[in-house]
């Protein structure tokens, strides 16, 4: 959205032609936010090319005006910071300034909004930015100043998915009346108004078992409920909701959705066969913007449960037929994968029978757990887990205890 206007309103509308700019979809006022961004100013001219005019006080000058030290042809630079924006989506950008023609303005003033390539240090009229898009242009009456309000959405959010530190702008007189005398304006220092959402960031995918990825050549192993993860963040703050996605491998259209938390959501694999691979890739968004997918994952569909039962023993109660310990006394038992490499870890059932698990820090190794036996005649549950969750057979130990 673009407007200019005067401060003398008795006199008629300008007409006004103007580049398109592309505006990025309106922004929930939740999620966005709009700031000013600082801006570097400069003009050079024509009559002493090898100047620069770095932040001068006041108004800056365009076009041609002549004065007791002669004619001066100037062009206005402004150089805006663009580094806080990285990562955003930028929803709006206006562009804010006023402009006095000279009081020897004879006729209309076309005035041109470009915008350029980096503003160096030393900017001279030699050594000028290059002209690289014209973002708008207006004719401008000679009687009062005239206010200019207008969207650069398109510029700004150009630059910031490019990645570029700055936006320069110039502000000039189109070249065919630059030079003629008259044509002088001075130029407020522009405002600039982005309204911009930090887009949600997705990283780290893998199991949530072990965080791994998988590969095409090497997957990762899973039974029907896979679970997997990711690292989702928005600068913004707040959790921005994940969508995981799955489907086999070369099968994209047998693609599959669910919602889920970052920290580990469930695939639903029911009615896979044994060995089929599966890509998944998941994404996060905040309501507004949507980050880009992850990179893509692969598990494999393993249902074969481990065969090996755990070897169970403990110090502290030991099957020998004769009661140790006591009732509600701790003891430590020893949970033996016997070297077989399909076991990770393993699941038990405590005192209470709840189910608790234990994971080896080297597949096929042992580990070690607190029991509490709570009567005279208990008895412990272990099984093996693989890689891919499925649970073995259990070994049952029995012992008897002190009461």
């Amino acid at each position: 959205m673009q407007s200019i206007s005067r401060a003398l309103p008795q006199v008629a509308a300008l007409s006004v032609g103007l580049a398109a700019a592309v505006v990025v979809g309106a922004r929930p006022a939740s999620a966005a936010q709009t700031s000013m961004v600082p801006a570097t100013s400069a003009y050079t001219e024509a009559q002493q090319p090898r100047t620069a005019f770095v932040d001068p006080p006041g108004d800056l000058p365009a076009g041609t005006t002549v004065d007791a030290a002669g004619t001066h042809t100037r062009r206005s630079y402004f150089a805006f910071d663009l580094t806080g924006y990285k990562g955003n989506s930028v929803g709006a950008a206006s562009l804010s300034t006023t402009m006095t023609p000279d009081a020897a303005c004879a006729a209309p003033v076309p005035v041109q909004l470009w915008r350029t390539g980096k503003l160096g240090e030393t900017p001279t009229w030699r050594n000028a930015p290059a002209e690289l898009e014209l973002l708008g242009e207006w004719t401008l009456g000679c009687a009062g100043w005239w206010s200019l309000n207008t969207s650069i959405a398109g510029a700004v959010a150009a630059a910031v998915g490019r990645g570029d530190r700055t936006l320069t702008l110039e502000l000039r007189v189109a070249q065919a009346a630059e030079a003629t005398a008259g044509t002088g304006l001075l130029v407020t220092k522009p405002q600039l108004l982005v309204t911009h959402n930090a887009i949600p960031v997705v990283r780290d995918p893998g199991l949530v078992r072990d965080g791994r990825c998988g590969t095409p050549a090497r997957p990762r192993p899973a039974n029907y409920t896979a679970g997997v993860a990711v690292t989702a963040t928005d600068a913004d703050g707040g959790n921005p909701a994940v969508t995981f996605s799955w489907w086999p491998l070369g099968a994209p259209e047998q693609r599959h959705d669910v919602r889920g938390p970052a920290g580990g959501t469930y695939l639903d694999l029911n009615g896979l066969t044994e060995g089929t691979v599966v890509a998944w890739a998941a994404r996060a968004s905040d309501g507004t913007d949507t980050s880009a997918w992850s990179k893509t994952c692969y598990l494999v569909v393993d249902l074969t449960p481990p065969t090996t039962l755990p070897l169970v023993s403990s110090a502290d109660f030991p099957q020998d037929g004769e009661p140790h310990g006591q009732v509600g006394v701790p003891g430590t038992f020893t949970l033996d994968a016997r070297g077989d490499r399909d076991v990770i870890g393993f699941v038990y059932l405590n005192g209470g029978g709840d189910r608790r698990y234990v994971y080896l820090e080297r597949p096929g190794g042992t580990a070690t757990i607190a029991y509490t036996p709570l009567d005279s005649f208990p008895t412990f549950e272990a099984g093996a887990i693989d890689l891919a969750g499925n649970e073995g057979e259990r070994t049952v130990y029995e012992f008897l205890v002190n009461f």
